[in-house]
């Protein structure tokens, strides 16, 4: 959409450069002005990988991690359902919630409730309000990290993972569809509502074979 700011922007005869990583977004801009110059990066590549490091476990006491707040859009209650699945074929996987409540979301019992609904309640931790140093030391503590939103712009979880040295599930289809690059081989892997619970499985059992920190 367009802010007030960006058509006055649009009309300075001076070129304005724009990060942003999203075809549809850079061809949007592309059309609203030609002072507008797209730069193909976006907010999650600036997180200092000096502040987040991976941190030494004795073993991952968590198959899957999510960070995030307590939105809906968040979609935990979609990963509930995937462990609900997998449980009903005999496979309880643990999941760690680090999240916070925020104004017009839902709260931390909510979240509870939803687990509760798909029988999973006993297989989440759930952490709020934590930090932002102990993320990291948190987040070694999983297998895999799971972002299950559909949309919501350039999402700093997944690259706060993988400095963790954890990779990243990403929902296909997240924004616009894009295959971004850095979700590959060596970082993680996307998913669909239909193979999210073998995708969890898959993950968590071939953990080892990743290296996003060093990717």
């Amino acid at each position: 959409y367009c802010t007030p700011e960006i058509l006055v922007y649009s009309r300075l005869a001076q070129p304005v450069f724009v990060q942003t990583n999203e075809i549809p977004d850079i061809q949007a801009l592309k059309g609203l002005s030609p002072n507008f110059i797209p730069v193909p990066i976006v907010s999650n590549w600036w997180i200092d990988n000096r502040l987040i490091c991976p941190v030494a476990v004795e073993r991952k006491d968590f198959d899957i991690s999510m960070v995030s707040s307590w939105f809906v859009f968040k979609r935990h209650a979609r990963v509930f359902a995937a462990l609900g699945k997998l449980r009903r074929r005999g496979i309880k996987l643990r999941a760690l919630l680090v999240g916070y409540a925020w104004i017009g979301g839902l709260t931390r019992d909510d979240i509870y409730r939803q687990a509760q609904y798909f029988g999973v309640s006993d297989q989440i931790e759930i952490l709020e309000d934590i930090p932002w140093h102990q993320v990291a030391a948190e987040l070694s503590r999983s297998k895999c990290h799971v972002l299950w939103s559909r949309r919501e712009g350039s999402n700093k979880a997944v690259i706060e993972a993988m400095l963790a040295d954890v990779p990243t599930i990403l929902r296909a289809g997240f924004n616009f569809g894009q295959h971004y690059p850095y979700i590959n081989p060596q970082t993680g892997c996307f998913a669909d509502e239909r193979s999210l619970p073998d995708k969890l499985l898959y993950m968590t059992e071939h953990h080892t074979n990743f290296n996003p920190r060093a990717w």
